[in-house]
């Protein structure tokens, strides 16, 4: 089974918009999706109340609508989804713990048998069965983008990390995608399928300017990280050292300049 996690903020256009694309896109994958609200209990019950709590004739993939009590982040959003759906299988309600996760969005557009194509390029180049590897999703309306923005991963590689949290705990909301790509490739582990599609609206409104006041510190975070795998998530597992760092740099006011180089915007170095 595939586990699809939306973490959400306030959005409820564009999450209807992307919950409706997935279910229409399901080609009969055996699959279930969570909606996380992350910190906004008023959000939650627009979302419970349109929704429902579970599967439903409108929603029959639907999981249920979940609500973070504090504002956790995207990242730490899908490992309490994940988390849960591994360590405490039958009271989160499901029969038998993912064999997948699919790490989503609210702003995102399902294109027809993504789950399928993520699927097939799972066991296509991780082998029959096998689960312990990361296919990234296309999107398919940006030049650029993280090729583990969106993923597809298997549970025997969420059984690498600490707790099973795929993503470094640390961060706000930036930069885990980053994190999950190099340490995927480093290991041999990922691969991007074109196939496998999704159209991302990328909305610049209230919920995205929340998300950047955290940019600059999570980017302070991976750059200290950037090409060196023996810091990795989860090859450095050491959280307080991480803490003291983040204590450190808001301490000192450290911050990164940027340059432009070939590829547009670089790190000029951290201050």
């Amino acid at each position: 089974m595939i586990y699809v996690i939306i973490p959400t903020l306030d959005r409820f256009e564009t999450l209807k918009r992307t919950v409706e694309s997935l279910e229409e896109s399901a080609g009969g994958v055996h699959f279930c999706y969570s909606i996380v609200i992350d910190g906004r209990p008023k959000h939650a019950g627009r979302c419970q109340s349109y929704f429902g709590t579970g599967k439903s004739e409108r929603f029959p993939h639907l999981h249920n609508v979940f609500l973070n009590e504090r504002r956790i982040g995207w990242g730490n959003s899908i490992n309490r989804m994940i988390r849960s759906s591994i360590e405490n299988t039958k009271d989160f309600g499901m029969e038998e713990a993912p064999g997948y996760f699919f790490s989503a969005s609210d702003d995102l557009v399902f294109k027809p048998d993504t789950l399928i194509k993520a699927g097939q390029a799972m066991i296509r180049r991780f082998g029959h069965q096998g689960s312990d590897g990361v296919v990234g999703i296309n999107q398919i309306n940006l030049n650029h983008f993280c090729p583990a923005a969106f993923v597809l991963v298997g549970r025997e590689f969420v059984n690498r990390f600490p707790d099973y949290q795929l993503y470094f705990p640390l961060y706000t909301h930036f930069c885990v995608d980053s994190e999950l790509w190099h340490y995927a490739k480093s290991e041999g582990r990922f691969i991007l399928e074109k196939r496998a599609r999704v159209f991302h609206t990328r909305i610049h409104d209230g919920c995205h300017k929340l998300a950047q006041e955290s940019l600059q510190l999570d980017r302070v975070i991976w750059w200290k990280k950037k090409g060196t795998p023996a810091l990795y998530w989860p090859n450095d597992p050491d959280l307080e050292k991480w803490r003291r760092f983040i204590k450190r740099v808001k301490a000192e006011g450290v911050h990164i300049r940027y340059k432009k180089n070939r590829r547009g915007l670089g790190p000029g170095g951290v201050t």
